[in-house]
């Protein structure tokens, strides 16, 4: 697992590029509220400004439904945190936009299709923290969801395990989801972790047949730019089974 996430990481970290749009005054017709989501056509205005959408991909697919957003409010009152989708590259974008000067901060951030979900529900705001979770493994009988919890697009920190499933028919199965709660700049992660067994009934379907329940708490803190577990004592004596 943590290979894995590590992989994600190196792929998604290639540095920022800031563009002038002075001529430009699409910003304060899109954001027009703390929060709302983008248009297929602003969509694709914002990333033609941000010069990561070819001009003549944009000509040839002007009436394709391919293009999609969501945005928040940031701290600053003339920013907005826009989460984007490109469908040239098939990926998906942060981007920071400031509607007083005009600029586009485009994000490390970009991640396939493949490994990401539905963005009205796979980005939102937690108090100060923007949330963007994503499928971060899958495979026939293994699936797995992480998050990133952060202020700045620039310095996003690093995933945290969200939930996993991973099975195979008559064997040992693990399984969790988890919620969380924010204070201050630390992280209460609650897991809720379930062993048992898969086993197929008799028409045909397959059931998760729990054997033991457990409930863990495993505190973060953020520093440095990444959240560090504070006390590693639960994280160590359930690692072996689930990461």
């Amino acid at each position: 697992m943590f290979v894995f996430i590590a992989i994600i990481l190196l792929y998604s970290s290639f540095g920022c590029v800031r563009t002038n749009n002075s001529n430009s005054n699409i910003f304060a017709t899109i954001f027009t509220q703390d929060s709302g989501y983008i248009s297929i056509q602003d969509t694709r205005l914002l990333l033609k400004e941000a010069k990561v959408l070819d001009t003549l991909y944009l000509k040839e697919n002007s009436d394709s439904v391919v293009y999609s957003g969501k945005y928040y409010k940031d701290l600053s009152k003339n920013n907005f945190i826009a989460y984007v989708y490109n469908s040239q590259l098939n990926r998906y974008q942060l981007l920071k936009v400031n509607i007083v000067d005009r600029t586009i901060l485009v994000g490390d951030y970009s991640f396939s299709t493949d490994y990401e979900k539905d963005f009205s529900t796979s980005f939102l705001k937690r108090g100060d923290y923007y949330y963007l979770t994503m499928v971060c493994d899958k495979g026939p009988a293994y699936d797995s969801e992480c998050f990133y919890l952060f202020k700045d697009i620039n310095n996003m920190g690093n995933p945290i395990i969200e939930s996993l499933w991973n099975a195979t028919l008559g064997e040992q199965c693990h399984a969790f989801t988890s919620e969380f709660e924010i204070i201050n700049d630390t992280l209460k992660m609650h897991y809720f972790l379930e062993d048992g067994i898969i086993v197929q009934l008799d028409d045909g379907f397959f059931d998760f047949k729990v054997e033991s329940k457990t409930e863990v708490t495993i505190p973060y803190i953020f520093t440095n730019n990444e959240w560090s577990v504070s006390d590693t004592s639960a994280l160590h004596k359930y690692s072996s089974l689930y990461w």
